[in-house]
């Protein structure tokens, strides 16, 4: 067998990130309750809110990788940065929502 060491590497971290993921999904999902019936009421504002700060900052990232890398490998970091920057703009842009929802149980709790 003559496989790259950092191929088998590569391969196995993804397939455990996978299996992250999926137990995470599992565990969200065991401890919501089924027979609940609330679904917050976003408006459309807010929702335009969320996704337009999404794409700015995988358009922002997207620039600054083009602008500070020194690599000729163009196509690959026009495909790579809007995914990567995509995904921290949701992250961040959900951070706020996460943080009073927390709080808000926190009260609920006392």
């Amino acid at each position: 067998m003559n496989l790259p060491i950092y191929k088998i590497l590569q391969h196995s971290l993804s397939m455990i990130g996978l299996m992250v993921i999926i137990a995470q999904i599992g565990i969200a999902l065991y401890k919501t309750d089924p027979h609940s019936k609330e679904v917050p009421f976003i408006t459309s504002e807010r929702k335009l809110l969320y996704w337009g700060f999404a794409a700015m900052v995988a358009f922002l990232m997207t620039g600054c990788k083009l602008l500070l890398a020194s690599g000729g490998n163009i196509l690959g970091m026009l495909v790579v940065a809007p995914i990567t920057g995509f995904c921290a703009g949701i992250l961040l842009a959900s951070l706020p929502y996460w943080r009073r929802t927390r709080l808000q149980k926190r009260v609920w709790n006392r």
